[in-house]
């Protein structure tokens, strides 16, 4: 199945599920509709209900790079029915200190994938060979999301190779591709799945991925790191409850969660989107996160970032 395939079936089967059943549960993720980590929890919420029998209900709410919808989930009764998702995105926010919530808050439940974020520009006769030309660009302009890994990674990029870019801050997926389409930017710093497509349709060339090694599923993409730019920064994906949840009711979800990310057809789709699959749960999960907390407030130390 190619990328493309596997993408369409599965955007085709994932639907908001009703809200009718007393035993729903609901799963808020703190970006808009149609985007890659949107199509990613439809597609577990689909497999939950299947192997629930009962509704998986996928709520929106987006700002503050992802600030809001967390907090939303927080705010929830801690009774197993409202997770939210937990991603390396809004530690940026709590290691800076502008989320209204910290780590004692949050009851971490489980991951299910990470990636890379990578720089794209535009692809085509105008497009850049790699990193090398974009730091060769006079006044070359990086589109970010503010106060997310995104902005962080392109505060580190001039850093590591002390390039001054302009950093522009366009705050949803779609309006970076075409910021970077339209010209307003020379390139874009966002996680993996949000130019993977236009990479492979060629309208946009990656440039470099900001990964360890090269990605098995992508070898010819180089790294940031071989091309004179130390800078490593994945975004992970999972989910959390509020601080005080009962124990057996997030191993039961997360239970659900590690059924559904068995499924082929779900692992279509995240290779597809770029995405690695890692399972992890309860302490580990915790431990995990906490260790991603540091490294980002130590890194955001780095670049000047107070958010």
């Amino acid at each position: 199945m190619t990328r493309a395939a596997a993408c369409a079936a599965l955007i085709a089967i994932c639907g908001q599920a009703s809200a009718q059943d007393g035993d729903a549960i609901t799963l808020i993720v703190p970006y808009d509709p149609a985007g890659p980590t949107d199509i990613m929890v439809r597609a577990i919420a689909d497999l939950m209900e299947e192997e629930l029998g009962s509704s998986v209900i996928v709520a929106n709410s987006s700002g503050g790079g992802g600030i809001v919808g967390m907090e939303q989930a927080l705010a929830s009764a801690p009774d197993g029915k409202t997770a939210g998702l937990y991603l390396t995105n809004t530690l940026v926010g709590m290691a800076t200190g502008a989320a209204p919530f910290g780590m004692e808050d949050i009851a971490p439940a489980c991951m299910f994938a990470e990636t890379p974020l990578a720089v794209a520009g535009i692809g085509g006769e105008e497009a850049l060979s790699g990193l090398e030309d974009l730091l060769a660009t006079e006044d070359a302009r990086l589109a970010i999301e503010r106060g997310t890994l995104s902005q962080l990674a392109g505060l580190l990029m001039e850093d590591a190779s002390g390039h001054q870019f302009q950093l522009i801050a366009v705050e949803a997926g779609p309006d970076k591709v075409m910021s970077v389409l339209d010209g307003l930017v020379t390139a874009v710093v966002t996680p993996l799945p949000g130019v993977i497509r236009e990479h492979e349709t060629g309208e946009f060339r990656i440039l470099g991925v900001l990964s360890d090694e090269r990605l098995e599923r992508m070898p010819d993409l180089p790294t940031a790191r071989e091309q004179g730019v130390d800078l490593s920064m994945i975004q992970s994906f999972g989910f959390m409850f509020p601080a005080g949840t009962p124990e057996p009711d997030i191993d039961a979800f997360c239970d659900t969660v590690e059924t559904a990310t068995q499924d082929a057809d779900f692992r279509a789709l995240m290779d597809a989107l770029g995405v690695d699959l890692r399972f992890l749960r309860g302490v580990n999960y915790g431990e995990y996160m906490r260790e991603q907390r540091e490294r980002i407030a130590d890194l955001a130390a780095i670049a000047g970032f107070g958010g």
